[in-house]
Parts: structure tokens; C-alpha cells; sequence
């Protein structure tokens, strides 16, 4: 078996793990949008009808544009925030080794209680999974 057939190989699991929970369900998806479904039923063929009832719907329409808008701004704004506290920590400030504590506190805390959480599950004991036996440890 040659090195590249040996690749393909290994790429096998999950290629088919990704052709049966991703594009098989993806396309049955779209097959289904382009008949008449109640959920329950596939009806008869409509073709795109539901997108162009979708597409030409002032709701929809608006909604779209909101959210066009508010992901424009929203990406600006992180990447403008970002790149400021960036070059804010990066100065040679006085007291900027605080500020750069602060700043990555969220990142770090969220890990340490969740270790700290699991740690403690891990140390009570069994019964601890009844009401009974939760209620002493509260």
C-alpha cells in the first residue's frame, strides 16, 4: 500500500462520519424545501415557489437587512475593540502588567471554575446523586 493510498485510508471514518450527519441530511434538507411538506408528508413537486414566497416577503426582506447591518457592525466593532486593547497592552505603560490581568481574567476564570466545579463532583460521594443525599452537601 503506497503512502497516499494509506492517507486516503485514514481520511475514510471521517469522511463517511461527515457524509452521513452532514451532507446527506443537507441535501435530503434541500430536497424536502422543494416539495410540498407538512412535516409528515412530502407532497408534490413546487420547485424554488417557497423560496420566491420567502424572498419576496417585506418581512423577510427587513429582517435580512437588520441582520446584514448589525453583522457588519458587529464585526467592525470586535475587530476595532480587539485591535485597540491589542496595542493598548502592548505600550509601555505604567501598570499596563494589571491591565493585562484584568483584561485575560474572563478567558482564564471560566476555565479554572469549571476544573474547580468538576473537582468537587469527583469528590463527593455516591449518594450525593439523590435529592437525600445532595441536600446534606448543600
Amino acid at each position: 500500500m503506497t503512502r497516499t493510498q494509506s492517507a486516503y485510508l485514514c481520511l475514510l471514518p471521517g469522511m463517511a462520519l461527515i457524509s452521513v450527519f452532514l451532507i446527506v441530511p443537507f441535501g435530503y434538507g434541500f430536497w424536502l424545501s422543494l416539495h410540498a411538506f407538512n412535516g409528515i408528508i412530502v407532497g408534490g413537486w413546487m420547485g424554488v415557489a417557497h423560496y420566491r414566497a420567502v424572498l419576496a416577503d417585506p418581512g423577510f426582506q427587513s429582517a435580512l437587512r437588520h441582520t446584514a447591518v448589525f453583522a457588519m457592525l458587529v464585526v467592525v466593532g470586535k475587530n476595532v475593540a480587539g485591535l485597540a486593547l491589542a496595542v493598548l497592552v502592548s505600550l509601555p505603560l505604567r501598570g499596563v502588567r494589571i491591565f493585562r490581568t484584568v483584561l485575560f481574567l474572563p478567558v482564564t476564570l471560566n476555565i479554572i471554575l469549571d476544573l474547580f466545579s468538576i473537582g468537587i463532583a469527583l469528590r463527593r460521594p455516591p449518594e450525593s446523586n439523590t435529592v437525600r443525599g445532595w441536600s446534606r452537601w448543600a
